[in-house]
């Protein structure tokens, strides 16, 4: 009876192999690591992607693909019919947007297919350019590299050095939704010899473009958020207090947010503390001694271009910092009353910056 069972059971083994039936064959597939999305003359969509190819013998390390189409889902039909393998797009690092189509429209609805099919990642990063996608997609890499890792690992290397946000497309969703905070988007260039991250463009409640951040005014916005990853450095080179440029590091930074509400007025209180290094003076200032001016100067400098910064946001009716969630929690019934027009609410707050600066090393000399 045992051996009768051992035969079945081999039979069964041979006859019906686990997890082979529906096996796919890396070279049969069309994996996207990057899609591009813009405009033609004719104001219709021009997508574009681009596909490693997984061939030894092949001269190319990837194809370059482009389509004028009404959808997403119709591009990937008709790119489908032009590659050697079906289209995959589980795979995608990151998705492109011409500044001009943030300009004319909300971008979600184009991008509806990438949150409602379970198949494709919403994990990749979302990115606006300045320039058309094209010269990003036919930008002349090394042979063996591919666009996508290419592009994604320089927009990873700026957020980790606090020049860039991290804009994933699952976080757009969220900042779209979210009544309490306006979608933001790393922003990148492109030139004949390098593509880099230049700042962050910034949208209105409406997903429409509103305001471009440079890579300066980014590690201030990541400030105010309480996101600065590790050491930054600042140059101060046109302050009335200083004749000579000073250059420092900012080794930590803490942030804490209150708000309150009185009277009909909304009022947010921000104190930053951070820890800095100095990196580079000129020879003006004996830095032992003058190190609580040198302080000040700084705190003084630092408080300017991050209420500047702030009054612009305000100026625009936008909230990228993302305040209104302090107000919710600490005001939730006032917040909902305004969650339709929060732009317009943020606008009229009072925000207050402190910024509160020590310095715990100036190097290993005193004074040149």
């Amino acid at each position: 009876m045992k051996r009768r069972y051992s035969l079945i059971l081999m039979i069964m083994i041979v006859v019906f192999p686990s997890g082979c039936n529906d096996r796919l064959e890396l070279e049969d597939q069309a994996i996207t690591l990057v899609i591009g999305i813009g405009k033609d003359q004719e104001g219709k969509l021009s997508i574009y992607q681009t596909n490693p190819v997984f061939n030894e013998l092949a001269k190319i390390p990837m194809t370059r693909l482009n389509t004028i189409d009404s959808s997403l889902r119709d591009a990937r039909q008709t790119f489908s019919s032009m590659n050697m393998g079906r289209v995959v797009g589980g795979k995608v690092q990151v998705i492109l947007l011409e500044k001009e189509i943030l300009e004319e429209e909300n971008i979600l609805p184009i991008l509806d297919v990438f949150y409602r099919d379970p198949k494709n990642s919403v994990n990749c990063l979302l990115v606006a350019v300045d320039k058309p996608v094209s010269d990003f997609i036919y930008y002349d890499i090394e042979p063996t590299t591919q666009l996508g890792i290419y592009l994604k690992n320089i927009l990873l290397s700026n957020i980790d050095l606090s020049q860039s946000i991290d804009s994933k497309l699952l976080t757009f969703h969220y900042q779209m939704f979210d009544k309490s905070i306006t979608p933001s988007l790393a922003t990148l260039s492109v030139t004949p010899q390098s593509i880099e991250v230049v700042g962050t463009t910034l949208l209105d409640e409406k997903g429409k473009f509103a305001y471009s951040l440079n890579r300066k005014e980014t590690t201030l916005h990541l400030f105010l958020q309480d996101k600065i990853k590790n050491t930054v450095s600042f140059t101060i080179d046109n302050n009335d207090n200083l004749d000579k440029p000073i250059s420092y590091s900012i080794d930590s930074v803490k942030r804490k947010v209150k708000t309150n509400f009185k009277d009909g007025l909304i009022t947010f209180n921000i104190n930053i503390n951070t820890v800095i290094s100095l990196t580079e003076e000129f020879g003006k200032f004996d830095v032992e001694k003058d190190s609580k001016k040198i302080e000040k100067i700084i705190e003084n400098q630092l408080k300017d271009d991050l209420t500047n910064l702030m009054k612009s946001y305000q100026s625009l009716k936008i909230d990228p910092v993302g305040l209104g969630a302090y107000f919710r929690a600490y005001h939730y019934e006032e917040f909902m009353k305004n969650q339709d027009n929060w732009g317009e609410t943020f606008s009229n707050a009072v925000v207050n910056i402190r910024v509160k600066v020590k310095m715990k090393s100036f190097g290993i000399i005193n004074k040149l």
